[in-house]
Parts: structure tokens; C-alpha cells; sequence
């Protein structure tokens, strides 16, 4: 006997929606980590050519880093999460194809 598991389109399109979510947050959370290391060039180019003293450097270093910093930690966490529950997502499929075949296979026997 076949154990058929009907696959809906739903699971289908959940399944795809998560991986261009995934993406996109992937994404952002790399803009952000390359923005952070372009504004960290900028100031040390500034300062390099002594158009910011040590003390503005300091100052922006202080506000705009930890900002960044904290948005990218924010996006990297949500993938985390997300993640987990797409592999909380399969683990619920494949224990409900495990229980499926198991009692076809106990009614055959």
C-alpha cells in the first residue's frame, strides 16, 4: 500500500514565502553591517586628511555605530527566530508523514 501525502498549495506557497522573506531580511541585515563598515571608512579618510578632529570622529563613532550596530543585531535575530520556526514547520510535516506511514504499515501487518 502507498502512503500518498497530499502536498497543498499552501504548504507549497508558505514554504516559498519564507525563503523570499528570509532574503529580504538577509538582505537588510547585510546593508547594514556594509554601511556600518563604509561610514567607518568615511571618518578615517576624514580624519586622515585632518577635516575632522579626533574629537568628531569619537562623537559620530558614538551615535551612528551602536544605532547601526543594534539594527543589524535586530535583523540577524529575526532570521534566527525565522528559521527556527521554518525547522519547527518541517519537524511538525515530517512527524505527521512519520505517523502516516507508521499506522498504514501496522494496518498491513
Amino acid at each position: 500500500m502507498r502512503v500518498n501525502i497530499n502536498k497543498s498549495s499552501s504548504v507549497m506557497d508558505l514554504s516559498r514565502t519564507n525563503k523570499i522573506i528570509f532574503l529580504v531580511i538577509w538582505a537588510f541585515s547585510f546593508l547594514l553591517s556594509l554601511t556600518g563598515t563604509i561610514i567607518i571608512l568615511i571618518l578615517l579618510y576624514h580624519r586622515y586628511k585632518n577635516k575632522l578632529s579626533p574629537t568628531e570622529v569619537f562623537a559620530y563613532q558614538i551615535w551612528y555605530l551602536p544605532i547601526l550596530y543594534l539594527l543589524e543585531v535586530g535583523f540577524r535575530f529575526s532570521l534566527c527566530s525565522f528559521n527556527y520556526s521554518e525547522a519547527s514547520n518541517k519537524d511538525k510535516v515530517l512527524a505527521k508523514a512519520d505517523k502516516l506511514f507508521l499506522n498504514n504499515n501496522c494496518d498491513r501487518s
